[in-house]
């Protein structure tokens, strides 16, 4: 279990934990790492906290605030995701066909589809940001880690990986129904534990059901679309695409916090 939890914590974070070289990173291993991918989530939460409190102490505006919460998740796991939109924005706006699209979409150089998108979609996250810091909505900010990390899970299961080898050739396809049960009991609990704070500090009454509910169908609804579009893309499912969820199933999320 340690050597599952090493796995998914030090590739979603990049960040060193003891007792690496006793760890045999077997196909097992990565294929069960994904269970704790919302535990990941919840470290994102914890960090998000953290710079609020510390954001609040010192009487940083929003506007700071927002950027440093921007900008925390991407130092801590060096662009990881941020590198599969880009990857995934300069393939599947390509003209070409499945075979080419995968070829462009391996290689490290970013074209223009990647750096107009990009920057779009980071100036849509900091606006975001930047609103539900200044309405003091903690609950969005830190659930939405968690969320979007537990339903990357989900987009991989039963998905098919369209190349023969790659690093994601352990993880989209290879989630079985008990994987997919424990990754959500996983998330639940870390769910409830972010409701329970959210509830003993501004009270249970003012927990915002509905804009919960919005922001999970607009998260649903875009890892459905993802999907659909990536099979007629490229036939499948890649590392670069659940990358892409991550980060733009963040921006569908925050979305739900920001309309209501």
């Amino acid at each position: 279990m340690y050597a599952r939890f090493f796995c998914a914590f030090t590739f979603m974070t990049r960040i060193p934990l003891p007792g690496a070289k006793k760890i045999v990173f077997t196909p097992q291993v990565i294929t069960g790492s994904m269970v704790f991918y919302p535990l990941v989530g919840l470290f994102y939460s914890l960090v998000t906290v953290g710079l609020w409190i510390a954001g609040r102490a010192i009487g940083l505006e929003s506007d700071l605030a927002a950027l440093v919460i921007l900008a925390a998740p991407y130092l801590i796991n060096r662009f990881l995701h941020f590198d599969g939109l880009c990857d995934v924005l300069d393939g599947f706006l390509a003209d070409r066909t499945p075979e080419q699209r995968l070829v462009i979409m391996k290689d490290s150089r970013n074209g223009s589809f990647a750096m107009g998108g990009a920057i779009l979609a980071l100036l849509a996250k900091y606006l975001l940001i930047r609103q539900l810091c200044g309405s003091g909505d903690l609950l969005f900010l830190t659930m939405a880690p968690v969320i979007v990390r537990w339903l990357v899970v989900v987009l991989a299961f039963k998905a098919v990986y369209p190349r023969s080898s790659g690093t994601s050739v352990y993880l989209v396809g290879q989630v079985s129904v008990k994987h997919l049960i424990l990754t959500t009991l996983v998330a639940l609990g870390a769910i409830a534990l972010l409701l329970i704070v959210y509830g003993n500090f501004e009270g249970f009454s003012y927990i915002p059901w509905w804009s919960l509910g919005l922001s999970m169908g607009l998260t649903l609804f875009w890892l459905g679309w993802l999907r659909w579009v990536s099979k007629r893309k490229i036939g499948g499912v890649t590392g670069d695409v659940l990358g892409c969820f991550i980060e733009l199933g963040e921006v569908t999320w925050f979305v739900g916090g920001a309309l209501l």
